[in-house]
C-alpha cells in the first residue's frame, strides 16, 4: 500500500456521512483515483457511491448540514482548503434519490452541464430547473437522462440576457396628430427558453425631455389583436401579461410595466412592444427630441434595454390666405359665398353683420360651422359666426339672413388637427374680408311660399297683402296668385312667364300695367274684370285673356314692348278687352 492509501485509512474513517463511515469498498473504488489538486472527493448518501469532478473555487460560505447529508468531507491538507456539500434535494436534484451532486458554497454556483465517467452509476437521474443560493435564482432548461457510466453534474455558466431590438432611426410626430407606433418592428426573444416569460417583464418609459401632454398607450388591435381590458393585455381573448396601468395609458415620465404569465411567447412579447404608440396631448409641446426607453427583464434580473428617439414639432399656421371672396345667389336672406383657397390643411369661414373688422379665430380652437347664420360657433362674442370648416369645397351658401343688410365674410386658412389649430388671420389677401349686401324686402312683391291665396300675408315679400297706395310685382314662382276679392293696387307688373288669374265675378284695379314676355293675365269668368286707368304695355308675348264674359278696360294709352301703339282719350270709355279678343 503506498502512502496516499496509508492516508486514507488513517483519516478517512474518521468522516462521516451522516452517522456511516466510509465503507472499504468505497475506500477501494476512492483509492483508485488519483489525488491531485483538481481533484476534490465527495460521497454520494452512507458513501455508497464515489465519483470526481473538476476543481471548484474554494467555498467562502460552507454550508453545515441539509438535513441528513453531511459535508462530506474536508481535506485539510489540501492547500486550497476545498470543502464540497450536498444540496437539498428540491433544488437541484430530483426527489427520486438517484442523485446526490456535488457544488462549491461560493456565490457564483453552478451552471451548465459536465460528463464524467465512474464505476457503477446510477442509470437514471434528472436534474431541476431551478435552484436558489445566497439569494440568486439560478435555471437550467436542459432536462437530462443519465446514461449509464455518465452524469451530469452543475458547472459555473453566464445567464444569456434577453435581447430587445428597435429600429434606430428617429420618428417624428406632430403636434395634434394621432398616436404614432414607437417601435413597429420590435424584436424581444429571450435564449433561456420559449416559455420561460412567466413573471417576466417589459418596462417602456420616456426617459428625456417628457412632458405632462407626453402619453404612451397600448391601442387595441392595431397590432393583429393585440388589445387592453383594463390591467389585462390580451392577444384576442387570451390574457398573457398584467398591466402596471389601465389600458396600458401612462404619461410624462411614469413607466408603463407589462408582467408576462405563462401565455406568453417570444411572438406576444414582440407585438406587445410593437403595440406601444406615442402622442402629445398638449396644445403647446416642447419640441426637444424624447427618448423612449423599452427594457426587458427576465426572471434572474438580466435585463437589456434599447431606446427610440422621437422628434416632436409644433403645427405652424399656413403662409398663404384664402382669397378672391365673391357672392352669388344673393336674395333677401341667402347668399353663396366663394373664394379661391390657400395653402393650408384647412379653412373656416366666418360671417358677420357688419361692413369692417376682422374675425380672429383662436389658437387650438375648433369653431363648429353651421350654414344658417347666428347658429355655428361664434368667435368669443365678436358676431363673427363659423359657416364652414373643412378642407373639401370652394364655395358655402349660407342662410337665415336679414333683407338689406350688409354681410362681411372672412376666410381663415389654419393647419392642425381638432383642438390643435393653427390660424392665418391675414387681413390683407386679394378680397378677403369682402362685403355683401342682401336684397332688401319688397312690398308689394308676390312669392307664393305658402299657396295662391291673394289674401295670405305669407304669400307677400314683406309679409302684409298690399294695399292701395302698393304696387305690385308678380314674378314667375310655383305658386301664382290667384284674386279673392276686388281690390285697388296702385301698379301691377308680370314678369315673364308670371301669371294672375282672376276667376271670380271680383274687379281688380290698377293705375299702370306691364306685361313681361310669355306672361298673362287669366280672366276666366263673366263678371270678372280687370281696370287699367293708365298705361298698358304688352312687352313680347305677353298678354290678357278674357274669356267666358270676362273683360279688361284699358283706359290709358296701349304700348307695344315700350312703343306708342294706341292712344286712348282718357276721356273715354277706353279700349274694352273681350272674350275672343287678344291685344297683339
Amino acid at each position: 500500500m503506498n502512502k496516499f492509501k496509508k492516508y486514507l485509512l488513517a483519516v478517512l474513517p474518521t468522516m462521516l456521512i451522516g452517522s456511516t463511515p466510509l465503507s472499504i469498498s468505497s475506500m477501494r473504488y476512492f483509492s483508485r483515483r488519483k489525488l491531485k489538486s483538481s481533484i476534490v472527493v465527495c460521497s454520494t448518501e452512507s458513501g455508497k457511491k464515489f465519483h470526481e469532478t473538476e476543481k471548484i473555487s474554494p467555498c467562502t460560505d460552507p454550508f453545515s448540514s441539509f438535513g441528513s447529508h453531511q459535508v462530506s468531507q474536508k481535506i485539510t491538507n489540501h492547500p486550497a482548503q476545498n470543502v464540497i456539500h450536498f444540496l437539498k434535494e428540491n433544488h437541484l436534484l430530483s426527489t427520486n434519490n438517484e442523485q446526490k451532486s456535488c457544488i462549491s458554497g461560493e456565490t457564483s454556483l453552478l451552471h451548465g452541464r459536465k460528463d464524467f465517467a465512474h464505476d457503477n452509476f446510477y442509470d437514471h437521474c434528472h436534474l431541476s430547473p431551478n435552484f436558489t443560493y445566497n439569494t440568486h435564482t439560478y435555471h437550467n432548461d436542459l432536462f437530462t437522462r443519465c446514461k449509464p457510466n455518465y452524469g451530469y453534474v452543475w458547472h459555473p455558466k453566464t445567464l444569456v440576457k434577453p435581447t430587445i431590438s428597435i429600429a434606430d432611426e428617429n420618428l417624428s410626430y406632430t403636434e395634434g396628430t394621432s398616436a404614432i407606433q414607437i417601435a413597429p418592428n420590435a424584436a424581444v426573444s429571450d435564449a433561456n427558453g420559449y416559455t420561460i416569460w412567466d413573471g417576466e417583464k417589459l418596462e417602456i418609459q420616456i426617459t428625456a425631455n417628457n412632458e405632462p401632454g407626453d402619453q404612451l398607450s397600448i391601442p387595441d388591435n392595431l397590432v393583429d389583436n393585440i388589445n387592453t381590458s383594463g390591467t389585462d393585455l390580451r392577444d384576442n381573448t387570451t390574457v398573457f401579461g398584467t398591466l402596471s396601468a389601465s389600458e396600458g395609458t401612462v404619461t410624462n415620465s411614469s413607466k408603463l410595466t407589462i408582467t408576462f404569465n405563462s401565455n406568453a411567447t417570444h411572438e406576444r412579447v414582440s407585438k406587445a412592444a410593437q403595440a406601444v404608440h406615442y402622442e402629445n396631448t398638449s396644445v403647446n409641446p416642447g419640441t426637444s427630441n424624447r427618448t423612449i426607453t423599452f427594457t426587458v427583464i427576465d426572471n434572474m434580473n438580466g435585463y437589456t434595454s434599447d431606446t427610440r428617439t422621437i422628434e416632436v414639432s409644433q403645427v405652424a399656421a399656413p403662409s398663404t390666405q384664402a382669397s378672391a371672396i365673391s357672392f352669388t345667389g344673393v336674395s333677401k336672406n341667402q347668399m353663396t359665398i366663394n373664394w379661391s383657397d390657400g395653402n393650408g390643411l384647412k379653412r373656416a369661414v366666418f360671417i358677420k353683420q357688419a361692413s369692417s373688422g376682422t374675425c380672429a379665430p383662436s389658437e387650438n380652437t375648433t369653431y363648429t360651422a353651421n350654414t344658417v347664420f347666428g347658429s355655428g360657433a361664434q368667435v368669443g362674442s365678436t358676431g363673427w359666426y363659423c359657416v364652414f370648416n373643412s378642407d373639401t369645397g370652394s364655395s358655402v351658401t349660407v342662410t337665415g339672413l336679414d333683407a338689406g343688410t350688409t354681410y362681411r365674410v372672412h376666410i381663415c386658412e389654419y393647419n392642425g388637427s381638432e383642438g390643435f389649430e393653427n390660424y392665418n388671420t391675414d387681413a390683407g389677401a386679394s378680397n378677403n374680408p369682402n362685403n355683401q349686401e342682401t336684397q332688401p324686402v319688397i312690398s308689394g312683391l308676390w312669392t307664393g311660399i305658402t299657396d295662391t291665396d291673394w289674401a295670405k300675408g305669407t304669400n307677400w315679400d314683406d309679409g302684409t297683402v298690399p294695399g292701395s297706395a302698393i304696387s305690385i310685382t308678380i314674378p314667375d314662382v310655383s305658386n301664382q296668385p290667384v284674386l279673392d276679392q276686388s281690390r285697388i293696387i296702385k301698379d301691377l307688373t308680370l314678369q315673364s312667364n308670371a301669371a294672375l288669374t282672376i276667376d271670380e265675378a271680383y274687379t281688380l284695379t290698377a293705375s299702370n300695367l306691364e306685361i313681361d314676355d310669355s306672361a298673362v293675365i287669366d280672366i276666366t269668368t263673366n263678371g270678372g274684370i280687370l281696370v287699367i286707368t293708365g298705361i298698358y304695355n304688352k312687352v313680347g308675348t305677353g298678354r290678357i285673356d278674357a274669356a267666358n264674359g270676362g273683360v279688361a278696360n284699358i283706359k290709358g294709352n296701349i304700348l307695344k314692348d315700350g312703343a306708342l301703339r294706341l292712344i286712348v282719350d282718357p276721356a273715354s270709355d277706353g279700349v274694352l278687352i273681350r272674350s275672343g279678343i287678344i291685344l297683339e
